[in-house]
């Protein structure tokens, strides 16, 4: 099944997709881990989490296509492009692009919490092979949404110094000094969880 992704990651890649070309190659590994998971005869936790997670990204982007494909229809009234417009709009636009962002930020944050309320060790070393497992997986997909933010930056005219600006509230970039809303947070976090 994943090699019928192929034309689609190819063609969405080519129009230069931050973020829908990274996603469905993403899908597209996990659904050939998971079958060298069942080939191996490893169907558990963990690959039924990659599974889940294949078909939530799934429904995602899906979701995030019909919002997109409803906004066009609305934005034209149905009509046909205007004669001066070339080619055939974009496959993904990026509106389409960052609400699949934010879609992907938020599952990602939806599955930490999930583990932390599982009950996570105090002591990393206490982690058993499964939240390893999935920790390290959440931290690669962190990891991903980052570049995918660069990327997409890039792709509407903003550049790398964005990234390392303090913003407008006078937050400092990447937890550092500055004030901010999220400063102390995560010791806040560490406290109550004792």
């Amino acid at each position: 099944v994943s090699s019928q992704l192929d034309p689609i990651v190819t063609a969405i890649e080519e129009e230069g997709s931050a973020v829908f070309g990274p996603v469905l190659r993403g899908i597209k590994d996990d659904m050939t881990e998971v079958a060298q998971l069942l080939r191996k005869y490893e169907p558990g936790e963990f690959c039924q989490g990659i599974q889940q997670d294949v078909i939530a990204r799934i429904a995602e982007l899906r979701e995030t296509l019909d919002e997109e494909r409803a906004r066009r229809n609305q934005q034209q009234g149905g009509q046909p492009p205007p004669e001066g417009q070339q080619g055939r709009p974009k496959i993904v636009a990026p509106v389409a692009e960052l609400r699949a962002l934010r879609r992907m930020q938020e599952r990602v944050t939806s599955h930490l919490e999930r583990l932390q309320n599982e009950g996570l060790p105090d002591d990393p070393s206490d982690l058993t092979p499964l939240q390893r497992a999935r920790l390290e997986r959440l931290a690669h997909e962190q990891g991903t949404i980052r570049s995918m933010w660069r990327d997409f930056a890039k792709t509407v005219g903003l550049g790398e110094e964005v990234f390392d600006e303090s913003a407008p509230d006078g937050t400092a970039p990447h937890g550092g000094e500055g004030g901010g809303p999220d400063e102390g947070r995560h010791e806040d976090t560490e406290e109550e969880g004792r």
